[in-house]
């Protein structure tokens, strides 16, 4: 026996193995073995803030323990991402890093993992839109935790449950939805990057459900694996998906393969009244122009402006102009043009 409270994440890296475990008083502490799990030693320290806590994303690098949990607070009704990093296995804890204010009550944090010196920490945030479910958003570190990028935009506001993986310059996220708020119309998706983060190529669903899909769990191997749970509609009775791909420059997606392709997906909520988001995929390293054009063809807003290499983006429209000052109700377009491309997608905005 372990502990004598609750069970948490576990961590390993070679023949270290780390659980987050709570003692008798509720208290988060950490278990350490050395001999692939044979013996443990209870570590003499823990991050303060963990308290009754344990973390909700949790993984090894070399002599680096990286942890990630979210936290309410009553006085502003948020949740509040946070980082945490030891760099002796567990021995001392840095102060945390707070990574996102979330605003969405039912957010939580998922995952997170490691890829050599990179950390990838994703959450699930409201702050776009979503009651249960969000945005996934990414921040990733190329020093081993020691700082963050910005935050990106990896799916439309209607993620669920998530999970991602990374092996080298690998990295793989798949997610389920609720289509518009109907969960027997969820399906699982899927993205990948083959640059460390930097550029996704169009998501995918994977394979062709006929119900509903939930809990999808990703790995990479000698194959990219992904597993899951759909659900009948007769007796909806949940049963096990298991997919996979040899190929780990792509996986198995329903309707054709993943490599990224010329296309500029539906704005999701379209009607809005806060914020629009969309987006878009280019084969090829192009020059992109985004903007938001009037029914007079006039522009009132620009996107993009900018040279891109061949990926995925995501776009946000706030219902502004140019100059910051917030547009009336009425039928607006996105131009979107790459290359000798152009492509018009209809939004309305209800005030």
């Amino acid at each position: 026996m372990l502990g004598r409270s609750h069970s948490g994440p576990i961590a390993v890296f070679g023949n270290e193995v780390f659980i987050n475990v709570k003692d008798s008083s509720f208290l988060s502490r950490i278990l350490r073995s050395s001999d692939n799990g044979e013996t443990f030693a209870l570590l003499p320290s823990v991050p303060s803030q963990l308290g009754t806590y344990q973390f909700e994303g949790f993984v090894a690098s070399s002599s680096n323990l990286h942890g990630m949990l979210s936290l309410f607070h009553q006085s502003t009704g948020t949740f509040e991402t946070y980082y945490y990093r030891s760099t002796d296995a567990g021995l001392i804890w840095e102060p945390p890093k707070i990574l996102s204010t979330i605003d969405n009550y039912n957010a939580n944090v998922w995952d997170l993992t490691v890829s050599g010196s990179d950390v990838y920490a994703l959450w699930n945030d409201g702050k776009f839109g979503g009651v249960f479910s969000g945005t996934l958003l990414l921040r990733r570190s190329i020093d081993g935790g020691q700082t963050f990028l910005g935050e990106q935009i990896l799916s439309p506001n209607t993620a669920v449950t998530y999970s991602l993986a990374s092996e080298g310059n690998q990295f793989y996220i798949a997610w389920d939805t609720d289509e518009g708020g109907n969960e027997s119309r969820s399906h699982t998706y899927i993205a990948k990057s083959l640059d460390r983060g930097v550029t996704f190529c169009q998501q995918g669903r994977v394979g062709n459900p006929l119900y509903s899909t939930t809990a999808p769990d990703i790995a990479i191997g000698s194959s990219i694996v992904l597993a899951g749970s759909w659900r009948d509609s007769g007796s909806y009775r949940y049963q096990v998906f298991f997919t996979r791909s040899f190929s780990t420059t792509s996986v198995v997606i329903g309707g054709g393969g993943s490599e990224a392709k010329f296309s500029v997906e539906e704005p999701y909520p379209n009607p809005f009244n806060g914020a629009t988001m969309f987006r878009y995929s280019i084969p090829t390293d192009s020059y992109v122009k985004v903007d938001v054009i009037d029914v007079l063809g006039q522009q009132v807003r620009e996107l993009e402006n900018v040279f891109l290499h061949a990926g995925s983006t995501m776009l946000k429209w706030d219902g502004n102009d140019n100059y910051g000052r917030t547009v009336g109700s009425g039928i607006y377009f996105i131009r979107f043009s790459a290359n000798k491309s152009v492509s018009l997608k209809k939004v309305l905005l209800l005030r």
